[in-house]
């Protein structure tokens, strides 16, 4: 009865996301009433889901944990007379059961009658594949890969040719060739695969020269083709001063059968890593050579000259660097025309800070799309402000407004405005109020790109309007018409599969509607999967271009642990909106969560601070993962900064960046106040950390605290001096 009870929750909440408000049961008795209803008859809980696609949902639901005979019913079921998309799924994991079995002969049956429906399901194709290689029947394989095109899927050709070198096809060594140029490369230097292959990932292209040396024709490979396997086979090895040897014969040679873009790119980082930079700088030469001989297309050319670039800046070479840069944006269009712009300016930039200022105009003239630069422009403002060359600044406003990033001219314009009521600028104060005005209409983003609107909102002393001044609520976006993968959503909510709908949504990114998201989102927070609801929901935002509902607002911002917040921010006088700030921005309310280096929990504690600051507490050996604790230790450790620094803000820079560094940045930087302070620290987190905690506690103090917009401006950067 819990459990129902929970689902009908989350079927009320659905329906209120969707702006359903004729089904939106605000009063208790309506409440009553439809469980009452829902307990008798279960099927109105699914009302997003269509009776045919039940089945999947519970076999999701019990997998594992029933009798695997029930499972495959329940996936048989949906498979037959479920709709799309819920049918494909249910056919895959029907295969991926009946695959993990070892039942080659029913997966092989039974996938290639569902690819006879659906021939463009790679899912489907993959686990048909690998069952026909398995049975080995490689003819087969070849049949069912053509059928789902493999030539577009990493692991359906690498299954294709895994049956082609078993089978001595001939048409092996072009897909060998295709695999080597275009299988994807992540930082560890393996490759991405899914499904069943995952596991394979590290050890692939050693896998495939063991196959073509079992089958006894790897001896016949042309002479490029083993050069190809061998870089592959030392990156994923992480050999790779080797791996740079066999790169300078395939980037030298500029054959564009045997080089690819991925290629290309790949070569100039493993060079780096080798420190053979000057052997790829030679390489990449030869390669351009043959490149401007026309011997290879632009598109592989532009990416020669960027790795030639890459490594001459690397050695310092930077007219050479510069030179490259140069000459390939003569062959580069689109984003890559950008990506090598931004080198280019890159390095003037931190050649010389005068340089980049009187680079400017060229710059804005040769971009494409502005924001690729946005945090060049960003760094060039802090280097500015550390020389305190404030003509500089107003000089970029001149030259960049109109043409930047919305977030740039914000960001600018706050620091003219800034300097000029510093006195670091001659300028009246109707001047000065257009550039905050400026500031404050440029700004726009749902983090820290709401910063300098907010400061320029608390200098003005406006009034901001509420939440929604801040971020331009639009709560007429979230009726949004539905698309087909949403059914795959509304399951995961009902049946409570929030690792499933993690991954759909991963993998099916362009098929949902905005209004599933929410749904799913507020599914996630209210199970108290606090990271993933504001990642999923801020991600799906931006990249759907709507802007925030209140609801929306309140997920990204939750009141989290809210009794224990609270009380640790009482005991330890710390502001409850700051210390909820800190914990949202360090942690996304992730009791469990671990750095890279190591800090652990809410308050994201390093075990010796908190080992020295429960010792202080007089404390036991604190677990970092229980958030009662870990709150606390970290309320106790921030209250203790504030007491030895000038102020809050200071305090939030000695948590993230070390009070030592804190001390000695303030007297290099003596003569700013604090708010300019925070753009010249040298540390681009700390300054980046300062902003965000800002922001969140401006918006806690708004949503959960009664505070203002001004008043969480003053109570952060006021001194106590």
């Amino acid at each position: 009865m819990l459990k129902l009870l929970k689902r009908t929750k989350l079927k009320i909440q659905t329906l209120y996301l969707q702006k359903q408000e004729y089904l939106y049961l605000k009063s208790s008795f309506l409440f009553f009433i439809f469980f009452i209803v829902t307990f008798n008859y279960p099927q109105l809980l699914y009302g997003e889901i269509s009776p045919a696609s039940v089945p999947f949902f519970k076999a999701l639901s019990v997998k594992g944990k029933s009798d695997p005979e029930q499972v495959k019913s329940f996936l048989r079921e949906s498979a037959i007379n479920a709709r799309e998309p819920v049918k494909s799924e249910a056919r895959r994991t029907l295969l991926e059961v009946l695959y993990g079995e070892e039942n080659y002969f029913a997966v092989s049956v039974l996938g290639e009658t569902f690819l006879g429906e659906n021939p463009g399901e790679k899912g489907i194709a993959l686990f048909t594949a690998l069952a026909f290689l398995e049975l080995k029947d490689y003819n087969a394989v070849l049949r069912v890969g053509t059928l789902a095109d493999y030539r577009n899927d990493t692991g359906l050709l690498y299954t294709v040719l895994m049956a082609e070198i078993a089978g001595n096809k001939p048409g092996m060594g072009d897909n060998l060739v295709r695999f080597l140029l275009e299988t994807p490369v992540i930082a560890s230097g393996g490759t991405v695969l899914r499904g069943p292959l995952k596991d394979r990932t590290k050890t692939l292209f050693t896998s495939v020269e063991k196959h073509l040396k079992e089958a006894g024709t790897y001896s016949a490979l042309p002479s490029m083709v083993k050069t190809l396997l061998s870089f592959r086979i030392y990156a994923e090895n992480r050999k790779f001063i080797s791996a740079a040897g066999e790169a300078v014969k395939i980037i030298s040679t500029g054959n564009s059968e045997y080089l690819s873009v991925g290629i290309a790119d790949y070569a100039a980082r493993i060079f780096a890593l080798a420190g053979r930079s000057s052997a790829g700088i030679e390489a990449f030469e030869r390669g351009i050579s043959r490149g401007e001989n026309g011997d290879l297309p632009d598109s592989i050319l532009e990416h020669l000259y960027w790795g030639a670039g890459y490594l001459a800046g690397r050695r310092g070479f930077t007219p050479r660097a510069l030179d490259y840069y140069t000459r390939g944006m003569e062959h580069a269009s689109g984003s890559f025309h950008d990506k090598l712009l931004w080198y280019w300016y890159s390095l003037i930039l931190h050649r010389s800070v005068s340089d980049a200022l009187a680079k400017l105009d060229e710059l804005t003239s040769l971009w494409i799309d502005p924001a690729y630069f946005s945090d060049l422009l960003s760094d060039l403002s802090a280097e500015l402000i550390r020389k305190g060359n404030w003509e500089g600044i107003r000089g970029m406003l001149e030259k960049l407004n109109g043409k930047a990033d919305g977030d740039v001219i914000s960001r600018i314009s706050y620091f003219t405005a800034r300097a000029a009521r510093e006195g670091f600028l001659d300028a009246d104060e109707t001047e000065i109020e257009r550039w905050f005005n400026l500031s404050i209409e440029s700004g726009e983003g749902l983090a820290s790109g709401l910063y300098y609107k907010i400061m320029s909102t608390a200098a003005l002393e406006k009034d901001s309007g509420g939440i929604n001044g801040i971020f331009r609520i639009d709560n007429s976006s979230a009726a949004v018409p539905g698309k087909d993968c949403d059914e795959l959503l509304y399951g995961a909510i009902t049946f409570e599969l929030s690792d499933y709908g993690k991954g759909v949504l991963e993998n099916c990114r362009e098929r949902f509607s905005l209004t599933a998201v929410r749904a799913f989102a507020a599914f996630l927070k209210e199970s108290g999967d606090y990271i993933n609801s504001i990642r999923i929901l801020n991600r799906y935002l931006a990249a759907l271009g709507y802007a925030a509902s209140e609801d929306d607002i309140r997920i990204l911002y939750p009141d989290a642990y809210r009794k224990g917040i609270e009380e640790t921010a009482l005991e330890e006088g710390i502001p409850v909106s700051v210390l909820y700030a800190l914990i949202r921005e360090e942690s996304h309310f992730s009791a469990d969560i671990v750095s890279a280096a190591g800090a652990v929990g809410l308050s994201q504690l390093m075990p010796s601070t908190a080992g020295d600051v429960a010792s202080r507490m007089r404390m036991k050996t604190p677990v970092l993962t229980d958030p009662q604790i870990n709150m606390k230790l970290g309320g106790w450790y921030l209250q203790n900064l504030m007491s030895r620094t000038d102020s809050v803000i200071q305090a939030l820079f000695a948590y993230n960046g070390g009070l030592t560094r804190v001390r000695r940045w303030k007297k290099e930087y003596s003569a700013l106040p604090e708010d300019l302070f925070l753009e010249a620290i040298p540390y681009r987190e700390t300054s980046l950390y300062g902003r965000k905690v800002l922001v969140s506690a401006v918006i806690y103090g708004y949503l959960y605290h009664n505070r203002s917009l001004q008043e969480m401006v003053t109570t952060i950067f006021r001194s106590k001096t």
